[in-house]
């Protein structure tokens, strides 16, 4: 039981002193029902459940759910190249939009990028990110971006003294 109510504790993220001030004790009190040195009366579960934010008291009684891990991935991979992120609807059915768009991208920029992630989301978003920048926005702009001019963008913030080439002459609307 008293491993239960540290567990519980540090599921979210409190220290002792926090849980104290939110159960009206003191940190050697809570110290001591985590240890099991202080007996944990109904009184107690019912203020560290109000601490907690839980509805039921008896959930004390049970280790906390298991946190899944989050796993940040850097923008910038080892490799230290810019990522760019294309985030599309699934529910547009945008991903083989997004994945052309991204073989251009990786063809045109094979060195200057370090990859190219796709991130699917829905409510007819396609944005096109680098390092968490937006580079295009389907809802600022109103439309799917035109490849030359998502590769000057993209050029725009990787690799700004490049020459497009072509792209450059005669792609892009302005």
């Amino acid at each position: 039981m008293a491993s239960h109510l540290k567990q519980w504790r540090l599921h979210f993220g409190l220290t002792q002193e926090e849980t104290a001030k939110r159960t009206g004790t003191h940190k050697t009190q809570i110290s001591k029902l985590e240890s099991g040195l202080r007996r944990t009366t109904t009184d107690w579960l019912t203020k560290l459940a109000k601490a907690f934010g839980l509805a039921d008291p008896g959930d004390l009684l049970r280790a906390p759910p298991v946190k899944k891990k989050v796993v940040l991935i850097p923008n910038r991979r080892l490799s230290g190249k810019p990522r760019v992120e294309i985030e599309y609807c699934t529910q547009c059915r945008s991903l083989l939009r997004a994945g052309w768009m991204a073989q251009e991208l990786l063809s045109t920029f094979e060195t200057e990028l370090g990859g190219v992630m796709l991130i699917p989301g829905t409510g007819g978003i396609f944005e096109v990110r680098v390092e968490g920048e937006t580079v295009w926005s389907r809802k600022a702009e109103g439309r799917f971006p035109d490849i030359a001019e998502l590769k000057q963008r993209v050029r725009d913030k990787v690799a700004p003294e490049r020459d497009l080439g072509h792209v450059d002459r005669h792609g892009a609307k302005e």
